[in-house]
């Protein structure tokens, strides 16, 4: 009977052995080639049983002729951390280094979580991935989604009817018509916000102000000003439930938010219908004459909140960023608020934001080009699919990469990746030209099915504010980070920001609101 150091090391001699022979069938390295039964019987009694050991779930279909995706499998049963990040780039660190790794192949594979994970970059991959879920592709579920937004929504339907069904309800409260009647009430929620302020502002703290006051009056739709600031200190404990290890204190805050929009609900039943998000859904009628549910709805509301105000904010601290880091740029921004109230006044309007506030627009999108969301919702494959020739097998983990789709971009790709650089990549100018204005591989609000049903709202309300900020502030100083400083970004983030957010100054105070009374006065 051996003893137990000689048993662990036996162990990890077969261990050692299983990989290397493994490893070996793996790269071909063996010289079977001129006897392919043999090796083709090796591969199936040896390096399949033994690769399903090391990296289960990560065999190919042998009914599919397509290969599998190029990448690293990484270490044996652990395999590679998909939330590794750093400093210098911020999350989604792992799929950029696989990419260049497989010389940015539009479909990789890495092993994360007992299982093959498949990356999928560009519209046409990602769109073939959409399309089939509910069938070969099924949504998985996201816990901290069902934990803090609740069973109802619309990112924990389970099936495509019921997901039809609620994008069909949730929709027809954030369509074009009701977005454009918010215009003005936005203007007026992001003067107040700034008019709160002190010349030395932290964009993200001021940013998110205005996001939360956007979510209470006009996607609850309740007006008790004096309730803003018990609003925005619920939002934020009950976001920190996202994260692993939080206390329970996110419970408390859920429950006052979903008090304030059963408030609206009294409300709305009595007075009937207004412009806001939950009196959209509320009154709305799917085709077969179902109507959302109470539940569903406060869901759904709590998703939007989720899903927009932190993406929203971050969009804009990283806005200020970058025209902070290109004053030219934010010259431009302000020239186009004076030459709208020469000729039209102060008053902003929808056809004001869509057709001459261009650069303005410009800026939001480089920003969300540069800067997306990271990652994609994983999902997982019911059966065996095939994405630009390369097999994804039944019981695999699939998403799609924004960062990567954008990157890739042939319109605006250039050498060493300089376009995805915040100094040297920002170009508002690139969309005011056809020639150079990115397409469909566009993709900061995703695509087909799963396109952000409040990417119009949250277009809206970016263009709004920073409008008003250009007109209030005409000019200005980044502070922190410094223009000539290496930027550090948040590695826990939605959308990554500087580590401690974007510190701007509003130069020549005095000077600046003499242009701006001037402006006024036109």
């Amino acid at each position: 009977m051996m003893n137990a150091p000689t048993s662990i090391v036996t162990r990890s001699a077969v261990m050692a052995s299983l990989i290397l022979l493994a490893l070996l069938l793996h790269s071909n390295a063996l010289p079977l080639r001129p006897i392919r039964g043999i090796r083709q019987t090796l591969r199936n009694r040896v390096y399949r049983p033994v690769k399903q050991i090391l990296w289960p779930n990560t065999l190919s279909d042998l009914s599919r002729v397509e290969p599998l995706p190029p990448g690293p499998l990484g270490c044996p049963i652990r395999g590679l951390n998909t939330r590794l990040s750093s400093p210098s780039f911020g999350p989604g660190l792992l799929f950029y280094q696989v990419s260049k790794k497989v010389k940015h192949a539009r479909v990789f594979k890495i092993f994360s979580q007992r299982k093959g994970i498949a990356i999928v970059s560009g519209y046409q991959n990602t769109k073939t991935v959409l399309s089939q879920e509910f069938s070969a592709v099924v949504p998985q579920s996201v816990p901290f989604t069902a934990k803090i937004v609740g069973t109802h929504s619309l990112r924990c339907a389970d099936n495509k009817q019921r997901h039809g069904e609620l994008r069909q309800l949730v929709g027809a409260a954030v369509q074009s018509n009701r977005v454009r009647d918010m215009v003005p009430a936005l203007q007026h929620i992001a003067e107040s916000v700034l008019e709160q302020q002190s010349s030395t502002m932290q964009m993200e703290d001021v940013c998110t102000s205005f996001a939360l006051d956007v979510a209470w009056r006009l996607i609850i739709g309740l007006q008790d000003m004096n309730q803003t600031s018990s609003f925005r200190y619920h939002v934020k404990a009950w976001l920190k439930g996202i994260y692993p290890g939080a206390n329970d204190d996110w419970q408390t805050s859920r429950q006052f938010l979903v008090e304030q929009i059963e408030k609206k609900f009294q409300y709305l039943e009595q007075n009937g219908p207004d412009e806001s998000t939950v009196s959209g859904m509320l009154f709305a009628t799917e085709e077969n004459e179902r109507k959302a549910t109470k539940e569903e709805i406060i869901d759904n509301i709590l998703l939007l909140i989720l899903a927009g105000t932190e993406t929203s904010a971050a969009t804009l601290t990283n806005c200020m960023l970058l025209v902070g880091l290109r004053p030219d740029a934010w010259q431009k921004v302000v020239q186009e608020q004076q030459q709208w109230i020469r000729k039209h006044g102060p008053q902003l309007s929808y056809e004001a934001l869509e057709n001459h506030c261009r650069y303005t627009d410009g800026v939001v999108r480089e920003s969300l080009r540069i800067k997306p969301t990271t990652g994609g919702s994983m999902r997982g494959t019911a059966s065996t699919i095939v994405v630009d020739g390369y097999q994804i097998p039944a019981g695999w983990g699939i998403t799609y990469d924004r960062y990567l789709t954008h990157l890739l971009d042939p319109i605006s790709r250039e050498k060493d990746d300089l376009h995805m650089d915040v100094r040297q990549g920002f170009r508002p100018e690139r969309w005011l030209d056809e020639a150079t204005r990115p397409g469909q591989e566009f993709l900061p609000f995703g695509v087909g099915p799963r396109y952000c049903l409040g990417a119009e709202l949250a277009m809206c309300e970016m263009k709004v504010f920073l409008s008003v900020l250009a007109r209030q502030m005409p000019t200005f100083n980044l502070i922190y980070p410094a223009v000539d400083e290496r930027i550090r970004w948040r590695q826990k983030a939605i959308i990554p920001i500087p580590e401690k957010g974007v510190l701007i100054r509003q130069s020549n105070l005095s000077s600046a609101l003499t242009a701006q009374e001037k402006v006024t006065s036109l």
